[in-house]
């Protein structure tokens, strides 16, 4: 019985641990940088090429994106040179950028990550444009969990949060009955210290 119990609690310990999992920014444009490497190594392998020469604008990214590259192509068995004469990869980092839009609940917050690039494969006899990508990630997360899916040693994964939307409560009744607790309390001291 008390094996039973035990397994019982681990299984909903594990679903309570794993049921509020946010992806950070940074996981998220890593699992798209990646998706976009391993597309483009396909396509390059397609070409029958066995090496070549990598190259990425310049770009907050350029040092990020080159390790994916370098991984998925490797993969592909593909080397990565840098001798003269042999076809180039050009990698064009387009728009990276994390946005947080405000959304009907003033505590949660719409995420939006996009991510785009595209690249031109030059093997001196011809240059040929291989796949975009343009794609782009979005959920909704709580004003609170903010801090939490950045990354401060990534600028890239920081991005500004907007302010709350403020209900007719927040806009007037709130400061009217701000003032007016104030204006009691400034008038029972004066009644009490008169008396």
């Amino acid at each position: 019985m008390k094996f039973l119990i035990s397994i019982f609690l681990l299984i909903f310990t594990f679903g309570v641990v794993n049921a509020d999992f946010r992806p950070t920014n940074y996981q998220i444009i890593d699992s798209l940088a990646s998706e976009y490497a391993r597309q483009i190594a396909s396509e390059v392998k397609t070409q029958g090429l066995s090496s070549l020469n990598l190259k990425i604008s310049s770009h907050q990214l350029a040092k990020f994106s080159e390790l994916h590259f370098i991984e998925n192509l490797s993969n592909s068995d593909i080397k990565i040179t840098d001798e003269a004469g042999i076809a180039a990869l050009e990698v064009n980092l387009g728009e990276v950028l994390v946005r947080y839009l405000p959304h009907d609940d003033s505590d949660s917050l719409k995420r939006v990550i996009l991510y785009n690039c595209s690249s031109i494969l030059n093997t001196g006899n011809s240059t040929t444009m291989l796949s975009k990508f343009d794609k782009s990630y979005s959920d909704i997360i709580g004003r609170d969990e903010v801090a939490a899916i950045q990354n401060y040693s990534f600028p890239f994964t920081i991005a500004e949060v907007p302010e709350r939307n403020l209900s007719l409560f927040d806009k007037l009744i709130k400061p009217v009955v701000y003032i007016t607790t104030a204006a009691i309390t400034v008038l029972l001291l004066f009644t009490v210290r008169s008396n």
